[in-house]
């Protein structure tokens, strides 16, 4: 017995995993395969170069993703001013169900068949719909255009930007992934001062024109950047049934969807707060100004959180912060009122936390699979949470109407919460059903 207790912690933890792991049919040597497969190869010149390419097509995807309130309200305005606000977002909830859910089957297909053909028809579709999005003008137009064709194409640049990087980095995942996130912040702090520029300075078509343009570059370097490091030589599957009877997968499945709410649906992408902004008797100037330093906020976030994630474990810090950011979401945003200060300020103390938890996600996920697998296992995982935030979509403006702008804010903790105790309950499994603190993981 005493031999045993001399057992250190991370063995044990290893140990039990492994037998978990082997009980929900999965091999044992799984658990260990990530650590030998990559430590050959974390970063380098190569690695590095990667990186600015995912950091070049998250700016151009996932960067106008979270400033796309922006031209929501421009829609509403002009084009689309017959349509209610509930009926446009449906539009960019097409587009955001398509980013999520595409990856079930573009992950595997990366695993298999690694990122040149996916990327290079991703980024002509995509540069395609924002000259084509100058030129609608009716409610379907705009559905087709930006809510399919560049959902769609939008899903395969993404997926590629957050699947490469775990074949390069294992030591500095978290990192790395903390950077890639970080450019799309980088997009979300200039992308809303363009659009606000272009938008009132030139005709509706030359502004989209100005934006295809810019992808077009951005999109250029990602495809000479962006290459696989391995491949998977299984058979290419969309979905593989074997995770759904992983406990640990599930929780953190259930996790990252209410992260992904909140994130997508209640603060960010379809931008209630422009909404949440005007409900406080702030202008549209400003309003745009606090989607800036959102997104400021969330970019130190995220390259904070992604480096203590290598060195304290990345379960260890997603809870940390889900515990930080529901606490500044009930404590900070029931406060703001009417004043610009502290609203800028909250909006700053927020973003860091809020930015963090996207990226955090993804190297969970790359905890519980090998790196051959991380497509699989993230794109599975991203199947079940766009259908949760599918159907979220339309209740943020209703909630924001229904109750206020402090009931509204105290409804986004609550999903925090829930957010929160999925991640530590998933925690918990991968350590064997214990609640140890001390361990990195």
């Amino acid at each position: 017995m005493e031999e045993e207790g001399k057992m250190t912690g991370s063995d044990s933890i290893k140990a039990d995993a492994c037998e978990r792991r082997t009980e929900a049919g999965f091999p044992e040597q799984e658990v260990s395969s990530p650590d030998k497969d990559s430590d050959s190869r974390d970063g380098g010149l190569k690695g590095w170069t990667v990186l600015i390419g995912c950091c070049t097509a998250m700016l151009a995807t996932y960067g106008i993703t979270g400033s796309i309130g922006i031209l929501q309200v421009f829609w509403i305005q002009h084009q689309l001013n017959d349509r209610s606000e509930n009926a446009v977002s449906w539009i960019t909830g097409l587009n955001l169900f398509l980013n999520l859910f595409l990856p079930a089957c573009i992950g595997p297909a990366f695993d298999r068949y690694g990122t040149r053909l996916i990327l290079g028809l991703g980024s002509i579709c995509y540069v395609l719909s924002f000259f084509l999005l100058g030129e609608c003008k009716q409610y379907w137009h705009f559905m087709l255009d930006y809510g399919l064709l560049n959902g769609i194409s939008s899903a395969c640049i993404s997926t590629m930007a957050l699947s490469t990087p775990a074949q390069w980095f294992h030591k500095r995942r978290g990192l790395a992934l903390g950077i890639v996130c970080a450019a799309s912040s980088v997009g979300g702090i200039c992308i809303p001062f363009l659009l606000d520029y272009t938008l009132a300075e030139l005709p509706f078509p030359w502004a989209m024109r100005i934006l295809a343009l810019m992808t077009l570059v951005l999109l250029a370097i990602a495809n000479v950047c962006m290459i696989e490091r391995i491949r998977s030589q299984g058979p290419w599957r969309a979905v593989r049934l074997r995770w759904l009877t992983n406990a640990r997968f599930m929780w953190t499945t259930l996790g990252t969807a209410f992260v992904l709410v909140f994130e997508f649906v209640l603060f960010n992408s379809i931008s209630l707060i422009p909404s949440y902004a005007a409900g406080q008797g702030f202008t549209t100037s400003q309003a745009s100004t606090a989607i800036a330093m959102l997104n400021a906020g969330s970019a130190c976030g995220r390259l904070f959180a992604g480096w203590a994630s290598d060195r304290l474990g990345r379960f260890n810090i997603m809870v940390c912060v889900l515990a930080y950011t529901t606490i500044i979401t009930a404590c900070i945003w029931m406060f703001v009122y009417h004043s610009l200060a502290k609203l800028h300020v909250s909006i700053l103390l927020f973003g860091a936390g809020s930015g963090s938890i996207i990226s955090l996600a993804g190297v969970c996920f790359g905890q519980l699979c090998t790196t051959e697998e991380y497509g699989e296992c993230w794109g599975t995982a991203y199947l079940f949470v766009s259908i949760a935030v599918l159907i979220s979509v339309p209740t943020g403006d209703a909630l924001l109407s229904r109750l206020g702008g402090q009931g509204y804010v105290a409804c986004s903790a609550g999903v925090l919460g829930a957010a929160f105790i999925a991640f530590l309950t998933a925690r918990w499994l991968v350590l064997g059903r214990r609640w140890t603190i001390k361990v990195k993981v």
